[in-house]
């Protein structure tokens, strides 16, 4: 076993809040910004009990939002980070695990009191991908003219239906303005 001397406290503490919220190894490594190796990582995991997630590739953007659900609940996280970072993307270069975690929250809570909350969810690193995404404009969020929302797509989709109109449809929720309990509508 390799000793593990690191004399900053706040990388030990970050890098364990980290960890516990559930994020990649590698998001855990560009996040504390450092000269940390992954086996501090796998260290640190296994000394506090953490699930051991993969460090490997992390998907895509459009593998994320591949399908209508699935890009229903992207546009549920991206409208939340938006709202937790005041819409000022341009401020910075990638994501913070911070706000990612608190927008990530109020997502989970927003789809549990929903009609989706038997859907699948997106994962933390999910959510972490996609912001990232909007950071580097690989996604872009479109408002709907007819329900008001916001929603995400590929940067060169030419597709541009809204998934909050079509979830609302498929869900009977037809002409109303907005979904019940859960929209991606961010009020500045």
């Amino acid at each position: 076993m390799r000793d593990i001397i690191i004399t900053n406290p706040k990388i030990i503490s970050d890098t364990v809040k980290y960890i516990e919220q559930g994020f990649n190894t590698n998001i855990v490594l560009e996040e504390i910004d450092s000269k940390l190796k992954k086996y501090f990582i796998r260290e640190i995991r296994k000394k506090i009990g953490a699930e051991i997630t993969s460090s490997g590739k992390m998907p895509s953007c459009k593998k994320i939002i591949e399908s209508k659900v699935r890009s229903y609940h992207a546009s549920v996280v991206v409208a939340k980070y938006l709202k937790v970072i005041g819409g000022g993307i341009e401020s910075q270069l990638k994501p913070n695990c911070d706000d990612v975690h608190v927008a990530y929250s109020f997502y989970q809570d927003d789809i549990k009191r929903s009609h989706l909350k038997d859907t699948e969810m997106l994962n933390i690193n999910e959510a972490w991908v996609l912001c990232k995404g909007l950071h580097h404009s690989d996604i872009s969020v479109v408002g709907c003219h007819d329900c008001g929302s916001l929603f995400v797509l590929m940067k060169n989709w030419h597709e541009r239906s809204c998934v909050v109109c079509f979830m609302n449809n498929k869900f009977g929720q037809k002409g109303k303005r907005k979904t019940s309990g859960l929209s991606p509508v961010v009020h500045n």
